[in-house]
């Protein structure tokens, strides 16, 4: 059945099966409505009541109205609770309360779209699924201006959020954009997130993905992975990373990893040219602590001033269980005239090439990265200039001629060098010139399928 709620004029005595007769409360949504019911609120309404349906129910905007049905229960509870629910859908609303959203105890197959989650007291959006969930899907959704964080998740349940904006979350101590934790997972996909005090953070013993997604202008770390177990992995994948016009002081790095923890980046442009502070101390990617696994490899750098594109401090030299493999980065547009201020970071001595020059840190396969490893056979500096070097894959690299043709748009990267007008293009990043003359710091990636075999996902 579909049944229908206007707050202002309806009648929970009605037949609520027309717009013209429709229901009012949501407390007899709860009551009518059972699995394979859609329940329609109208546009231009708002309910002072929480949202709780069953299992299996649509709650949906009626649409053709200037605004989205919302549910307001300012600081008096949560504007939708589902607990130990499955199978909601919920379309078009606007969710403000204690909590907009609260998933408890178990959450599973849930849809979530096109909903704002705007001005509640706690987080956004609420997730604390202790005995698990799987299949819970956020699409073109938005969290912004909570008084603590966007969305908060945790215990063992599985999410994707795909899409939306989640933005404006800075109080202290908290601010997140998102954050993730206990052994909960989630699948980012075209996400934006920005004007948070830390744009996405990890604390979780699962696996996240964060893919095609722009993590911008938070005020301090744009993702922060950290754990205490060595199973937490973080995987970065064709993102645009960009740091803040108006940094924290205690801005150290835009994305950053802790003890214990797998990061993993590929095929991103990490970028720090709003930052234009000088001598704040901000790395492009951060490793510090012991047990650490960082995997950089394909990404661009660029606009860093005085600092490193990737930093991996000094306590992670020699710790047990540190593994590093950085290889097939390209950096351009890095300034600081001081000898410590090498682009490469502490993970290479003064030379053209993206490895690491300790002998206690190794690749997965347990190989050696130093002075003579395989990655110095992999890269070669198309840069006559070392400190403005364009790293670029050597033919044994796996990355050449992987990625699309360019040449009706690009036809020479800014040193000069020419590009071929047939044929695949590396993958990697550069700076590139049209026609017209100006210059294009661009990323190359291929397909999704292509990529994946390539970097293992």
């Amino acid at each position: 059945m579909i049944y229908f709620f206007k707050n202002s004029t309806g009648n929970d005595s009605d037949p609520g099966t027309t717009s013209l007769k429709p229901f009012k409360t949501l407390a007899k949504l709860a009551a009518i409505c059972i699995a394979g019911d859609i329940a329609v609120l109208m546009d231009d309404e708002t309910w002072n009541e929480t949202l709780a349906p069953v299992s299996g129910v649509t709650v949906k905007r009626s649409g053709g109205g200037t605004a989205r049905p919302k549910i307001d229960r300012g600081g008096a509870a949560e504007a939708c609770i589902l607990t130990a629910k499955a199978n909601i859908t919920l379309d078009g609303l606007d969710l403000k309360g204690t909590h907009g959203l609260r998933l408890q105890t178990s959450a599973n197959g849930h849809r979530i779209k096109n909903c704002d989650f705007q001005g509640s007291t706690n987080n956004g959006v609420t997730i604390d699924a202790a005995t698990g969930g799987v299949d819970v899907v956020f699409t073109d959704c938005t969290a912004h201006g909570n008084t603590l964080s966007g969305v908060d998740v945790r215990g063992t349940i599985a999410i994707k959020w795909i899409g939306g904006d989640v933005y404006g979350h800075t109080a202290v101590a908290t601010g997140f954009g998102f954050q993730v934790r206990d052994t909960a997972t989630v699948e980012y996909d075209g996400v934006s997130v920005r004007l948070n005090r830390i744009g996405i953070r990890h604390a979780t013993d699962g696996t996240c993905k964060v893919g095609r997604s722009k993590v911008y202008d938070n005020t301090l770390t744009q993702i922060l992975h950290e754990t205490t177990t060595t199973t937490g992995r973080s995987i970065i994948f064709a993102c645009r990373v960009r740091g803040p016009s108006t940094p924290g002081a205690d801005l150290s790095a835009l994305i950053q990893q802790k003890d214990s923890a797998a990061l993993e980046v590929y095929g991103c442009t990490i970028d720090n040219a709003n930052n234009g502070v000088a001598n704040l101390v901000t790395y492009g990617v951060k490793s510090e602590g012991a047990n650490t696994r960082l995997t950089c490899i394909g990404n661009h750098f660029t606009c860093f001033n005085d600092y490193r594109a990737l930093y991996i401090a000094v306590n992670t030299v020699g710790a047990t269980g540190n593994i590093v493999e950085c290889h097939h980065n390209a950096y351009d547009n890095f300034g600081g005239a001081a000898a410590t201020n090498l682009k490469w970071g502490e993970i290479a001595s003064n030379t053209p090439y993206d490895y690491a020059v300790w002998p206690t840190l190794t690749d997965r396969s347990g190989r050696l990265i130093g002075v003579g490893s395989m990655y110095a056979d992999l890269l070669t500096s198309s840069d006559p200039v070392a400190t403005q070097a364009d790293a670029c894959p050597e033919p044994a690299s796996p990355m050449r001629g992987a990625g699309p043709n360019l040449s009706a748009i690009y036809t020479r990267d800014h040193y000069g060098i020419s590009y071929p007008p047939t044929g695949a293009w590396d993958i990697g990043s550069a700076r590139y010139v049209k026609a017209a003359g100006h210059k294009r710091s661009l990323l190359i990636v291929a397909d999704d399928e292509t990529l994946m075999e390539l970097y293992g996902l």
